[in-house]
């Protein structure tokens, strides 16, 4: 199960491939590259190059033993490469964790990581966060979902998946804005001074295509709970990142 302790899933994978590299002295950080921009997750690492270059493929498929069969699915490339992709099932723990408030709880507003002077907001970014709000407070009006000031709190968990353990995605859009979405949580936590203005901008733009190809005619309680991740991330990288209040109605 994912837990508040790891916000992305990168690195939750970076941290269990540390405690299985520990006896091998691991440098760090655990490098990973991000491998699709799409479904299923993926990432690949040549972390057992960095340990060994001459025992690299015994190494990596020592590594891609230790990792939970039932989380990840792992193959190995020579010349050691790992290559890694997230199952369903945890990628919905993650949707959830972020969709139900868990990420925002016991956050306030920061003073902007770092950011010397005050950043201009665009529109469409503080656009996007209102709009995501507005969309979930329709939602729970027409009876879908139950909200409180972090999050979705019914359905709990959410409908991520379906009977068969597949995350229940229907369109296109949806598998796009999830991709983002975690593009975005990994580059908050494995980035040591991510460009919050530059993820906000990215996202706000990945959910403005994810509005114009899912209107909310069409929403059902998955998507609103896809809007909740994304306006939890808005809402980090503006309140968290920038020390910006994140508005909720316009």
């Amino acid at each position: 199960m994912l837990t508040g302790n790891f916000i992305s899933l990168g690195d939750r994978l970076r941290h269990q491939l540390e405690l299985a590299i520990a006896p091998k002295d691991c440098p760090t950080p655990i490098p990973l590259k991000g491998t699709h921009g799409g479904l299923p997750v993926g990432y690949r690492c040549a972390i057992a190059l960095k340990l060994d270059p001459r025992q690299g493929l015994a190494i990596a498929e020592d590594l891609a033993g230790s990792l939970d069969a039932s989380d990840y699915t792992v193959s190995v490339t020579p010349p050691g490469l790992l290559d890694i992709s997230i199952r369903d099932r945890l990628l919905a723990d993650w949707l959830q964790v972020w969709a139900d408030g868990t990420v925002r709880q016991g956050t306030s507003r920061g003073h902007g990581l770092g950011i010397a002077e005050p950043v201009e907001i665009p529109f469409a970014v503080q656009y996007a966060h209102a709009r995501c709000q507005s969309l979930l407070r329709l939602g729970e009006r027409e009876g879908w979902i139950r909200l409180n000031q972090a999050g979705i709190v019914e359905p709990r968990p959410l409908p991520w998946l379906e009977d068969s353990g597949r995350l229940s995605v229907t369109h296109a859009a949806e598998a796009r804005l999830i991709a983002h979405c975690v593009t975005v949580a990994d580059a908050i936590a494995l980035t040591p001074h991510p460009d919050s203005l530059k993820l906000l901008m990215g996202l706000s733009g990945a959910f403005e295509a994810f509005y114009r190809d899912c209107p909310p005619a069409d929403h059902s309680p998955l998507r609103l709970g896809l809007l909740s991740v994304t306006g939890t991330l808005l809402y980090w990288l503006l309140e968290v990142g920038l020390g910006v209040e994140a508005i909720a109605q316009m």
